[in-house]
């Protein structure tokens, strides 16, 4: 009788580890690694061309999702359809599109960046890593989310994090480098999340390395042992001093720092003259572009540079001021309407709401998607001194004019 329990006990106990084995084997041959996956997903260009041309023409989060669903999460082995036309759209104005919803911070639109690094060839990258080295100083928390979440792909595998590259306007100005990568060390350092850390400590290791770089140029040395030349008053003027203007136009571009700033802002009059004279410091192939730059990041007497510059611009200067200011919005809504609000005496300060890039003349439609982005931008500005501006604008955006 005992004899007959231990051997059913037995049998019972192959049959429940064979089972075991079986399970076992089953769910690791229905469970591809990840190695498989990689190998399964294939480059659909023809897929993609019709996601992103979908994207430019409504920049909506429908629509940025949908797109970002087209690319494959890292470089396929496999690819289909034909590329040419894809690195042609990337090379075209829909491109500034995408460009202009990283920089607002639509993260599908940061994601896709993250993604196209894998895609992409070499000569098609540049414009990609700037802007998401650019996203560092406006959304440090989101780049390191997502430079962790891609941290193991094809791109930054083999090259490294994207956080050290310009826009040309920053070429061969050595201490404009210098201050932008500092304040990108700045910005990362905001950033205290556990899981986030080590991403953040290898991008952080990237950009002192290009800032220890930096400081062993000549120019870079010999700028920081001069003595400054152009310090800001802090008076109003009320005319226009072009000679000290454009000095300190210079001076700026050089090291576009909060104080040289301010000197700038401070050779310009907030009123326009009577009559009104055409003029600017800032070359708008260049220097234009290290404005921008600033004014996104936060830096508000750029703001209030471009405010100003306006009343003596007119044309494609004009066009490109607003495109900043309305750009502004998305970015940072409070600083926007904060500046807006003590300049809201100028026929131009509401129309500023709807400025654009000349990008938008070739994708109307999308100009209906940025601005409801804008309106709920602002709607999230509940501070009781800024209502008043605020509600302003969004009319003006909705179309009561």
């Amino acid at each position: 009788m005992m004899r007959e329990k231990l051997a059913r006990k037995k049998s019972d106990i192959s049959v429940s580890i064979t089972f075991l084995i079986i399970t076992l084997v089953l769910c690791i041959c229905g469970q591809p690694r990840k190695d498989s996956q990689k190998e399964e997903q294939i480059t659909d260009w023809d897929n993609m061309c019709g996601g992103f041309e979908k994207f430019v023409n409504c920049p909506c989060p429908s629509e940025t999702r949908a797109f970002l669903e087209t690319l494959p999460r890292d470089r396929a082995n496999k690819e289909k359809g034909g590329k040419d036309k894809f690195f042609k759209l990337m090379a075209g104005w829909g491109y500034n599109i995408l460009s202009n919803e990283i920089t607002s911070g639509n993260r599908p639109a940061i994601e896709a960046a993250f993604r196209l690094l894998n895609i992409l060839e070499e000569e098609s990258l540049h414009n990609i890593c700037v802007d998401l080295s650019r996203l560092i100083r406006l959304n440090p928390q989101v780049f390191l989310e997502l430079a962790y979440e891609y941290k193991d792909s094809h791109y930054i595998k083999g090259v490294s994090y994207p956080v050290s590259f310009f826009i040309p306007s920053y070429d061969q100005l050595w201490t404009a480098q210098l201050f932008e990568l500092e304040m990108r060390l700045v910005a990362l350092e905001q950033v205290d999340e556990d899981k986030l850390r080590e991403v953040k400590t290898a991008c952080v290791i990237c950009l002192k390395d290009e800032v220890e770089k930096l400081k062993t140029y000549p120019q870079v040395r010999s700028f920081f042992s001069r003595v400054p030349q152009i310090k800001s008053t802090g008076k109003e003027v009320d005319e226009l001093d072009r000679e000290k203007a454009v000095r300190a136009g210079k001076a700026f571009f050089e090291y576009p720092s909060l104080e040289n700033a301010e000197a700038l802002r401070n050779t310009i009059p907030k009123t326009p003259e009577i009559p009104r004279t055409a003029f600017s410091p800032v070359d708008l192939e260049s220097d234009y572009w290290i404005l921008d730059y600033e004014a996104l990041a936060g830096n508000k007497y750029a703001v209030e540079v471009v405010c100003r510059l306006l009343n003596f611009s007119d044309g494609i200067a004009g066009i490109m001021y607003e495109a900043t200011l309305g750009n502004l919005i998305r970015v940072n809504p409070r600083l926007y309407l904060e500046v807006i609000k003590d300049y809201r005496g100028q026929p131009f300060v509401i129309e500023s709401a709807s400025g654009r890039g000349i990008e938008y003349n070739y994708y109307e439609d999308g100009i209906v998607c940025i601005f409801e982005a804008r309106i709920q931008a602002l709607q999230s500005v509940e501070d009781p001194d800024l209502l008043e501006i605020r509600d302003a604008c969004i009319r003006y955006l909705r179309g009561d004019r």
